[in-house]
């Protein structure tokens, strides 16, 4: 809550704590101190950066938390100290890049995309559209997906590995612990991606056969993800392709929606969900994971209000609320 002025100008200057935490990614400053605590000397060596600038943005990630500094005995003097940086427990783990929790493909489009239609929030409001056509072009009258990137399979990757990121941090725990899900046989992963969820799924009911399906383009970069990371196999979970708009799906006991209910227009919303109901078996149910908005009547939470907005701007589609989500009848929804 802005309280006061300092509060104020933090909001103001919240652009520049994220264009620091994206540098620090750009220049692998998370990467390199993992190996252990370097000197701003040092890493200017390695990264090929201004000595005095470095030395900022270093202290600028001390204060945002994400790094921290100690004073060593310097190499090269017994007299003298040096200031080292240490990377700490929370960055390891969210922000070096081969760490299987890295957040770095969710960085890196946010500074592809995120970045470029925030400056269109202004337009964002006052025509309650997506602003795709203003940031990159596009006919802001279609979908974002399908439109931006089907023309080039490059940033289709760059979604497809930042979704990735996300499920794995914030939908594969709430997938396998939230819910008893081990009386449903088969589910269908609907836009699972790279199968991330279905994966998670596989481990906590390996009885279960899961089915991941999307759009051909998602399904054939997909394969190549999972190519490189033999460990994610499972002989239970399958990849199918197709569109879930013009297609039957697979016929299924269980069926999951993470991370895409807030993708789709309302009326093509309504297909889809038309589309799982007539593919569940008789007692099957719809597993959503998703961001909810609360009730409008109540402070909401913060990430959860700015995630709207860049739905908003993306998509032109409205977050759902938890009341607000159509369903069709005998579906049982799982929240």
């Amino acid at each position: 809550m802005a309280s006061n002025a300092v509060d104020i100008f933090h909001h103001i200057h919240g652009y520049v704590t994220t264009r620091a935490l994206i540098t620090a990614c750009n220049l692998k400053i998370f990467d390199l101190l993992k190996s252990g605590p370097q000197s701003v000397q040092e890493l200017c060596v390695t990264i090929n950066t201004d000595h005095y600038a470095t030395q900022q943005l270093l202290n600028a990630l001390v204060a945002m938390g994400y790094i921290a500094k100690k004073e060593h005995k310097s190499a090269s003097r017994r007299d003298k100290s040096e200031v080292r940086f240490h990377i700490n427990e929370t960055s390891e783990k969210y922000l070096t890049s081969a760490s299987p929790h890295s957040m770095i493909p969710v960085v890196e489009l946010t500074e592809r995309t995120m970045f470029p239609l925030a400056r269109n929030l202004s337009h964002a409001v006052r025509e309650g559209r997506p602003q795709m056509e203003r940031a990159f072009g596009n006919d802001s009258s279609k979908m974002f997906l399908p439109d931006l990137l089907a023309s080039n399979p490059d940033e289709w990757q760059y979604f497809m590995m930042a979704m990735h990121a996300y499920r794995k941090n914030f939908h594969c725990d709430a997938a396998t612990q939230l819910f008893d899900l081990s009386s449903y046989r088969c589910a269908c992963d609907l836009g699972g991606g790279t199968g991330v969820v279905s994966f998670a799924l596989s481990d906590a009911y390996p009885a279960m056969k899961i089915i991941v399906y999307d759009l051909p383009i998602v399904i054939d970069i997909a394969q190549q993800f999972l190519h490189q990371r033999s460990p994610y196999f499972k002989s239970n979970v399958s990849f199918q392709a197709g569109d879930p708009l013009q297609n039957n799906l697979p016929k299924a006991d269980l069926f999951v929606l993470s991370g895409s209910i807030h993708i789709w227009p309302e009326d093509q919303l309504s297909i889809v969900l038309a589309k799982i109901y007539e593919a569940l078996s008789s007692d099957g149910a719809l597993l959503i994971l998703e961001p909810v908005l609360g009730d409008n009547s109540e402070r909401g939470d913060s990430n959860l209000e700015m995630f709207s907005l860049v739905v908003l701007m993306a998509f032109g589609s409205r977050q759902p609320l938890a009341d607000g989500i159509p369903r069709s009848p005998s579906t049982t929804p799982i929240w």
